[in-house]
């Protein structure tokens, strides 16, 4: 776990800003190379850059003015990605539409400086019944291209500039029913930045909330990725919330424990708590999974929610029914139609692709280890996720 280590330490010594208590990280060249392979997978190999230029990580000179330049390309990126997005906060202001900015757009005030926390793309919700509206005009007036719609957003793109990616929600459906059943109340929750402005925030305890639950469905599709428990240690220490009406909510949602463990794990992070079996079980699968986790990490949580490799393999070819209505909602009013989906999903099986995806699953479901599966298992039960 040494490159881990490294990477936590030098994360830890750039947010927590304390140079002169600070624990020294050196790294060799070798060192270096593989903690910046791991920060790269998480997105994070900037703080290697920051952590460098405060004195708080030595490395090698001859690698100092390479990891300085990184650091100052991201910055110039998020930079720039921040002017795009206020662009587009203009206009929809101009035009009179109801816009809440979300996720990172948000949270970076929270980081020592605001680019230190990266995004790859824009997150803004409107209400549904504007979305295309709103869709049509950003394509007009700042130079966008509708790419695709699925069920809660217009995913938007800019070619020119730095090349943008908007992902314009209507809705924050995650596909779960246990969180949808509150996300669908975002409106509810929020309440206007300004008196008769356009630009609406979620109320504190809802966007807590809404951050657990985006963790929660990124991690059993595959990882959530070293940023998001950084982000969430982050606003547990400095967004002002009411814990108890965030517990309240994530208890509604089934998804109390595991919300609890993941701050836990931010706090043996970047506190020094201590570790116990769970957080190094959700340690080892955040790590291996990325930003955006891995078919890997997917495969292994699917086999362990559908009944090990057997049932796993079955299900590549009949589609159980709860896990139909998540990615089928049409299922929630019309059950009826269960057959046509299966019929649906194998003609995509046989003309869309995903034939050679299935089979690759499959490989993936066949070549994990039982210790892998047990691990798997027994940190899904720790968090009552299955």
């Amino acid at each position: 776990m040494k490159t881990e280590e490294q990477l936590l330490n030098i994360i830890k010594n750039v947010i927590v800003n304390d140079t002169e208590n600070a624990k020294i990280v050196t790294l060799n060249a070798l060192e270096l190379k593989n903690v910046e392979k791991l920060a790269a997978k998480h997105d994070l190999t900037h703080f290697i850059g920051v952590a460098a230029d405060n004195h708080t990580l030595n490395i090698p000179k001859e690698q100092n003015t390479l990891i300085r330049n990184m650091m100052f390309t991201t910055a110039a990126r998020m930079e720039q990605l921040n002017f795009e997005f206020l662009q587009i906060c203009k206009t929809l202001q101009n035009f009179k539409i109801v816009y809440m900015p979300l996720k990172g757009a948000i949270i970076k005030q929270y980081y020592p400086q605001s680019w230190m926390r990266t995004s790859c793309d824009i997150d803004i919700l409107v209400h549904e019944n504007e979305a295309y509206k709103a869709a049509e005009i950003l394509c007009k007036k700042n130079g966008y291209t509708v790419k695709s719609k699925n069920y809660h957003d217009y995913s938007l793109i800019k070619k020119s500039g730095i090349g943008t990616h908007l992902e314009l929600h209507f809705n924050l459906k995650e596909t779960y029913d246990n969180l949808d059943s509150i996300l669908d109340k975002v409106w509810q929750y929020s309440f206007p930045k300004k008196d008769g402005g356009f630009e609406y925030c979620m109320k504190p305890e809802f966007f807590m909330f809404h951050q657990y639950a985006h963790a929660y469905y990124h991690f059993v599709s595959g990882g959530c990725g070293i940023r998001m428990v950084l982000d969430l240690f982050l606003l547990n220490k400095k967004f002002n919330f009411n814990s108890e009406e965030v517990e309240e909510l994530l208890k509604k949602a089934n998804i109390l424990k595991f919300a609890r463990q993941l701050k836990k794990l931010g706090e043996v992070w970047f506190c020094n708590e201590a570790a116990d079996e769970l957080t190094n079980l959700m340690q080892d699968y955040i790590f291996t999974g990325g930003v955006y986790g891995t078919e890997f990490n997917l495969v292994a949580m699917q086999q362990q929610k559908r009944g090990g490799k057997f049932k796993y393999a079955v299900s590549k070819f009949w589609l159980p029914f709860k896990t139909a209505k998540n990615n089928y909602p049409i299922l929630n009013k019309c059950p009826a139609m269960y057959p046509l989906i299966q019929i649906k999903r194998w003609g995509n099986l046989i003309f869309c692709g995903g034939i050679k995806r299935s089979v690759r699953n499959l490989s993936v479901n066949r070549h994990i280890s039982e210790e892998k599966s047990q691990n798997i298992k027994k940190m899904m039960e720790e968090l009552d996720l299955l």
